[in-house]
């Protein structure tokens, strides 16, 4: 069996690794210094939760009675104690990462060593990427996903940042996989375990972690395996336990002002527009930091419509019913992390960053895969040929001319209109000339969007952490 596997393990890993050496161009200034001070956050408190049993952390709440303000790096830190904002595992691996590599003092924390952290997490993504496509989907799927996952340049640099959803991304993977891996084994209870042990990480990782929760929740009711439904639901009480164990340790009274400030001021953002921020404001980071990356658009309108376009292998009257088919997972996990992140977060404002969505990055680079698969295959109609066009073909047109030729940015309508013209006409072409057309494109579009991560100061200003 891992003989005939061997191929698609290797070709993986080749993937992965590939992606963390992109990963690894310029990632101490990209995304830059000042993207967010949140990546400092967690490595602060886990430092000091560790060397001392209290965390402490920078944060601007006044639900904190007393702080120190530092000067430090180009703004004001309010250093508080104890810190108790977010669930504590991020900060415990960042803290003990830290503290591994020598770092002492809360202004030891050098992004240089710090980054290195959720790069290495990426390599695991991507893996798990690979292998949950290729487990629910085909391995070609879960290949074709995997090397999106690892190229698009949106991705690439998203992967750099020290924030806890670049732990929770594998924790979601893993746990996923792990689901049909559970259906289909007869180690039933190993693979229950790893089930309980993923949901409990994800909820001790970040609030939004509750999405896994009800994921595996629905999936394992659907399957009326009661027990290990059970088991699930107290991993995740579990989870939730700890941290709020930890807000009646530290003083439940400062733990409940600093969660209700938390909650009100992302509800003073405005009302509810997630939706329109999430395709308006095409970022790694800020609002004010744009990276219009066709393919992520392109995945995003996959995403939302999979549903509908696989709507004949899902089909049922019931929730429950849908809930046992084979790719049900795949769809069911995305959509409830947004519903729970909608009502947590208008999406207006300062209440959406791009690292609130990066969990959804797996799902659209899988989707995306299937449909490209599909389209290289003739099994979708010649009209996605435009769709491509419009998404990927503009995209990669103006990453292009950006990093090649800039003195010709003015002529970019006829080499558009010329891209137009050879989608188009690979579609009146023979299937076996057709097929390698399209191929041809698609190694120009990977490596423009290589080139892109390998120069993306020229689309993000790359700024380095001061001394």
């Amino acid at each position: 069996m891992l003989k005939s596997r061997f191929p698609f393990i290797a070709i993986l890993a080749c993937i992965a690794i590939f992606g963390v050496l992109l990963r690894l161009v310029s990632y101490d200034t990209l995304p830059p210094h000042g993207e967010t001070a949140d990546e400092f956050l967690y490595p602060w408190a886990g430092m000091s939760l560790i060397t001392t049993g209290v965390p402490s952390s920078w944060s601007w709440f006044t639900s904190y009675s007393e702080g120190t303000v530092y000067n430090k790096w180009g703004g004001p830190f309010r250093i508080v104690s104890p810190w108790l904002e977010k669930p504590p595992l991020y900060s415990l691996l960042s803290g003990s990462w830290m503290l591994a590599t020598g770092a002492r003092d809360f202004f030891d924390v050098r992004l240089s060593v710090l980054r290195l952290l959720p790069i290495t997490l990426s390599f695991v993504t991507i893996v798990l990427v690979g292998a949950l496509a290729a487990k629910v989907l085909t391995p070609a799927t879960g290949l074709l996903a995997a090397l999106l996952y690892a190229t698009i340049p949106t991705i690439a640099v998203s992967n750099r940042f020290s924030l806890t959803e670049n732990l929770l991304t594998p924790l979601i993977l893993l746990t996923l996989l792990a689901y049909y891996y559970f259906l289909e084994s007869k180690r039933k209870l190993a693979f229950g375990l790893l089930l309980a042990t993923g949901v409990f990480l994800a909820v001790l990782t970040k609030q939004i972690g509750i999405s896994l929760l009800i994921t595996i929740s629905v999936l394992l009711l659907a399957q009326r395996t009661w027990k290990m439904l059970g088991l699930v639901v107290l991993a995740g009480l579990a989870g939730f336990g700890i941290y709020y164990g930890m807000g009646i340790y530290y003083g439940w009274e400062q733990f409940m002002r600093v969660q209700n400030e938390f909650q009100q001021v992302f509800t003073s953002a405005g009302l509810p527009e997630l939706m329109a921020s999430l395709f308006s404001f095409s970022t790694v980071g800020r609002k004010d930091h744009l990276l219009f990356d066709g393919s992520m658009l392109l995945g995003y309108l996959i995403l939302f419509a999979a549903p509908l376009w696989t709507a004949v292998e899902i089909h049922t009257a019931s929730l429950i019913g849908a809930a046992r088919s084979k790719t049900f997972a795949l769809f069911l996990f995305p959509f409830v992390f947004l519903v729970c992140l909608s009502l947590v977060a208008s999406g207006a404002g300062f209440s959406f960053y791009g690292w609130h969505v990066f969990p959804l990055f797996p799902f659209i680079t899988i989707f995306l895969a299937q449909m490209l698969l599909n389209y290289w295959r003739g099994k979708l109609s010649p009209f996605t040929s435009l769709i491509i066009f419009l998404f990927l073909a503009s995209s990669t047109l103006r990453f292009g001319l950006t990093i090649f030729d800039q003195n010709h940015q003015i002529s970019w309508q006829p080499q558009l209109m010329f891209l137009l013209c050879i989608i188009i006409g690979l579609e009146l072409l023979p299937h076996k000339l057709r097929v390698k057309g399209l191929l041809t494109l698609f190694i120009v579009y990977l490596a423009i969007n290589v080139l892109t991560v390998w120069r993306m100061g020229l689309f993000i200003p790359g700024i380095p952490q001061p001394l």
